[in-house]
């Protein structure tokens, strides 16, 4: 059977923003938006990155929430390749679902800490599903990226 381990993650990017225009006497309303972009670097090691966008700057969103984590994780092949699913599959399954619970904890993490509204709790929730469903899913290979200076 392959395996796929998780080795760590980092927070790549977090904020917090609130919406100075937000009318406390009407009903919150969040639009959540999530994504992720998955690059493998060779054959066992791929970086998955995990985004969300909660709330916008209309009226009934009482802040906005942006974050991004970076999951290491490591893959070891079975010799019985026919029967496993392929790297790709686990990252895009997997390997999201086992980042989804951080990537919660930062934000209800960090919408406790505001101190002014109440702690925003995102519910368990098949993302890697969601995001497939979205096709917000993208996968990249190191090699085929090209860095922010445009330099492969």
């Amino acid at each position: 059977m392959s395996e796929l381990f998780f080795e760590d993650y980092t927070i790549e990017s977090l904020s917090y923003m609130k919406n100075k225009q937000f009318d406390m006497d009407s009903k919150p309303h969040l639009n959540t938006d999530f994504d992720a972009e998955i690059i493998i670097m060779d054959e066992g090691n791929a970086s998955v990155y995990l985004k969300t966008k909660i709330g916008d700057n209309k009226l009934n969103a009482p802040f906005i929430v942006q974050a991004e984590i970076c999951g290491q994780f490591t893959y070891k092949k079975s010799s019985d390749e026919d029967i496993d699913m392929t790297f790709e599959d686990y990252l895009s399954t997997n390997a999201i679902a086992i980042l989804f619970p951080y990537l919660r904890s930062i934000i209800s993490d960090i919408t406790a800490k505001s101190n002014e509204f109440p702690t925003l709790l995102l519910p368990v929730l098949n993302i890697a599903r969601l995001l497939k469903d979205k096709h917000s899913i993208t996968i990249n290979r190191s090699s085929d990226i090209v860095n922010k200076d445009g330099i492969e």
